[in-house]
């Protein structure tokens, strides 16, 4: 039973004419209707019109999956945008000042208060370097770890050329 038929669907193991349907099925895929393994024959041996209906399967197999990437690499650069957009928004109000002075009312009713706020900040921050450093060590240590590749590749190939 193939719930998709026999034109390239998920795939059936019943069927009189082979595996019809799925990645190896359909009409002239690697079963079925010219296919490679049953059928009536093998690739070539099928049908002119089985072998142009297995070429245009392929090709929009191919386009679906190329169109889904190009959507994925959209939605990914929208989304970037969005984000460099809303930051450089909020940036705005320090970058372009107005003429009204800003009053800034102080939340903190008492220094302990505020003393307290300060060194989460501070220990915030402490955070953030130490995970940027990570960051940095670890893209570095990449960065030569590639380079290593890449002189051994070379090696390589000049010594499979020497070899040769």
């Amino acid at each position: 039973y193939s719930p998709y038929g026999r034109y390239g669907g998920m795939g059936s193991a019943y069927s009189p004419y082979g595996m019809t349907g799925g990645m190896m099925g359909g009409y002239g895929g690697m079963g079925g209707y010219g296919g490679m393994m049953g059928g009536y024959g093998g690739m070539g041996a099928g049908s002119p019109f089985a072998e142009k209906m297995w070429q245009i399967t392929q090709m929009m197999e191919m386009n679906n999956v190329m169109l889904c990437q190009l959507q994925e690499h959209v939605t990914t650069t929208t989304n970037r945008f969005v984000d460099v957009f809303r930051w450089v928004w909020a940036l705005k109000d320090s970058v372009f000042r107005r003429n009204e002075p800003v009053a800034v009312e102080s939340s903190f009713e008492i220094g302990d208060d505020k003393q307290r706020a300060l060194q989460r900040v501070t220990s915030r921050l402490r955070v953030l370097f130490g995970l940027l450093g990570l960051f940095i060590l670890y893209a570095w240590r990449d960065a030569r770890r590639q380079r290593r590749e890449s002189r051994m590749w070379e090696v390589e190939t000049a010594w499979e050329i020497a070899t040769k």
